[in-house]
């Protein structure tokens, strides 16, 4: 696998850095080897240039995308390809010399494929995918069950509290210094890393222990990224930031599309349902915009709406439920589907909420705030558990992790802020991280699927790993 993601290394390039409303002529995919140096469209987002027409894929259009280098017309193109040495190589025969656009599109497809081939860890996703769809008529009780996530780990035990063991390992493998703005590892391919920096390049990395290999690189240069995640259940990853528009990017294809958001909507804060049928964007004056996912694209499904502005929003266990937190600690719990609210109640306790996070198995909700509190709650019956004040600044990241034995709260304003909390205890492990864990600031956390890895990037552009030793005791597979 790690040998077929080497030979699938390649940067693509989107939209333009002087401005946020990309031209056609910039948006380019770059190839690594000598035989190309052209640019292709990505898609017809705007005709008109002036940024008003939507890219929302059509649903009684194919279930692939378009393919980035069609064009109507190639068929009236005649093209020399003894004249032009980068295209020599394409010659069935030595002496062989003009062909026609159609007939040249095929030959650069075939080269292409050849140079990029499919990834092992894409065919995979692609392949469950299919088998899920297969199976779906059998089996419609969970979606997840045919991802492993119900299989975290072989250990029969409990977490214990008290301490917790846990070792470093190599940094994932940088070769540049620059912000991490978030990580992810993928729900269902446990060692696929998503990694997005504040110069605006998104990197996806094969984890094996304290082995890393780079396959994929991304440069966004319209949109500096803010929110970089991947699709629970399909091979995608949508890209979000500060601007009216998103992108989505197809693992299984390479194809990357873009569209336009709602109204008074920017793409800076996203998240999927655990279904990912649907993405929730968080807007301005209290709108949360709903995105449903038809045909491999993004369309427009309603919105709902809070008073007060919203602070964050989470999704529950069930793929329909969402959660949505004002800037006044006013939580909201919302039927998606039919976009309606179905409970409100406040912490009347605290005040200024920075983050709102839900557990895997849907049984705890945590908030928190910045005042460095993090209140956990029950689901079900709204009562606070366990009010915890171990950080005495702002609430940046609050993340479960897959099987709900370990919650991460995490600070940025200071260096090494850092707490692992137990589940069900409610405490914070005293052993780890200590005053000579090296964290810095950190900017992004996550734990790998089958738990036994937790990936922390700072402000310095370090990925740090480390081992839970819990999960496993053998690092790599």
């Amino acid at each position: 696998m790690a040998e077929n993601q080497r030979n699938f290394k390649r940067q693509r390039v989107l939209g333009d850095d002087d401005g946020y409303e990309p031209k056609k002529d910039d948006q380019e995919i770059e190839l690594e080897d000598e035989l190309f140096n052209d640019s292709h469209q990505l898609g017809d987002a705007d005709e008109d240039g002036d940024g008003d027409e939507p890219f929302f894929i059509d649903e009684s259009a194919p279930s692939h995308p378009k393919e980035v280098w069609a064009d109507d017309d190639d068929k009236d193109l005649e093209i020399s390809l003894a004249d032009n040495s980068k295209l020599r190589k394409l010659r069935k025969e030595e002496d062989e010399d003009r062909v026609g656009g159609d007939d040249l599109e095929i030959r650069l497809r075939e080269k292409f494929k050849s140079i990029n081939p499919t990834p092992a860890w894409a065919s995979q996703a692609k392949n469950k995918r299919k088998q899920r769809e297969d199976d779906s008529d059998d089996d419609e009780d969970d979606i997840l069950n045919s991802t492993g996530l119900n299989t975290l780990t072989n250990r029969k035990t409990r977490l214990r509290a008290g301490e917790i063991k846990v070792e470093r390992l190599k940094d994932v493998i940088q070769t540049d210094q620059i912000k991490i703005v978030c990580v992810q590892f993928h729900p269902i391919i446990n060692n696929l890393l998503l990694v997005a920096q504040s110069d605006r390049r998104l990197k996806i990395y094969n984890v094996e222990g304290s082995k890393s290999t780079l396959v994929q690189q991304l440069h966004v240069k319209d949109m500096p990224i803010t929110t970089a995640i991947f699709n629970p259940t399909k091979p995608s990853v949508f890209i979000g930031g500060p601007r009216p528009f998103s992108y989505l990017f197809h693992l299984d294809t390479g194809a990357t599309e873009r569209f336009k958001n709602g109204d008074d909507v920017v793409s800076a804060h996203a998240k999927f349902n655990s279904d990912g049928s649907m993405i929730a964007l968080k807007g301005k004056r209290g709108h949360v915009e709903l995105l449903r996912w038809s045909n491999s694209a993004c369309v427009p499904s309603g919105s709902v709406k809070m008073n007060k502005p919203v602070a964050d929003i989470a999704w529950g266990k069930d793929s329909s439920t969402l959660y949505t937190i004002s800037d006044s600690s006013e939580i909201s719990t919302w039927d998606a589907v039919r976009r309606r609210c179905m409970r409100t109640w406040k912490d009347e306790d605290n005040f200024a909420p920075t983050r709102l996070s839900v557990s895997k198995d849907g049984k705890f909700i945590t908030i928190g705030y910045k005042s460095g509190i993090v209140t956990i709650y029950d689901a079900s019956s709204l009562k606070l558990l366990k009010s915890i004040g171990n950080l005495i600044t702002t609430i940046d990241k609050l993340v479960f992790n897959k099987d709900t034995q370990l919650l991460a709260s995490t600070s940025a304003e200071k260096n090494d802020q850092l707490r692992l909390i137990h589940i069900p205890s409610f405490t914070v492990f005293q052993n780890w991280p200590t005053a000579n864990t090296p964290l810095g600031k950190i900017q992004a956390i996550d734990f790998s699927t089958d738990g036994r890895w937790i990936v922390i990037g700072n402000h310095r552009g370090k990925l740090l790993l480390y081992h839970i030793k819990h999960y496993s005791d053998n690092v790599a597979y």
